[in-house]
């Protein structure tokens, strides 16, 4: 049974993506791989705290607004809306705190890498 061109991309293909001998072996995988390491902790952190505080800002401010009839709440409604904007602002700087920690866990090796790719 006679293989089609397209047949042999596909093995090449595969044969490329599951070879051990051929993955993480290009110096440039390697510091695109450790850059995101560095940046993905600090994203994720920085969205999820983001969405959190921004949903505690916002339902303060319905209690504010007196949009949902909770009588008497209006103190809650303050403090949540205080809390998620303090939250907000304190969000940025909780990013950096992260982001310097994990460049201090692998800033030595991307360092070294680039140092190996630029000679």
């Amino acid at each position: 049974m006679e293989t089609t061109i397209k047949e042999e991309k596909y093995a090449e293909k595969m044969l490329a993506d599951y070879s051990p001998e051929k993955k993480g072996n290009s110096d440039y995988e390697t510091l695109k791989q450790l850059d995101q390491k560095v940046n993905r902790l600090p994203r994720v952190n920085a969205f999820v705290m983001g969405a959190i505080y921004t949903l505690v800002f916002g339902f303060g401010l319905v209690l504010c607004l007196k949009a949902m009839t909770f009588e008497g709440l209006d103190w809650l409604g303050y403090v949540l809306g205080g809390v998620g904007a303090l939250g907000l602002i304190g969000n940025y700087y909780v990013y950096r705190v992260f982001l310097k920690h994990q460049k201090a866990v692998y800033g030595d090796r991307i360092v070294e890498v680039s140092k190996k790719i630029l000679g």
